[in-house]
């Protein structure tokens, strides 16, 4: 059981990532190394909701 809640929260994962990406809330840098990675950053479209994001706690 415990295997298939780790692919769904890889799967979970990744379709967040995604849909940022898809959304340019973030940019995926793709390192060509012997084991893959990958990097993901906010965008200054991200950066820029931040402050917005924040005050919507309060």
């Amino acid at each position: 059981m415990l295997q298939h809640i780790i692919v769904a929260d890889r799967q979970v994962l990744i379709n967040q990532l995604n849909e940022r990406l898809h959304h340019e809330f973030s940019s995926k840098i793709a390192f060509d190394t012997k084991t893959p990675k990958v990097e993901y950053q906010l965008t200054k479209l991200a950066k820029s909701l931040l402050p917005v994001i924040g005050n919507l706690g309060k």
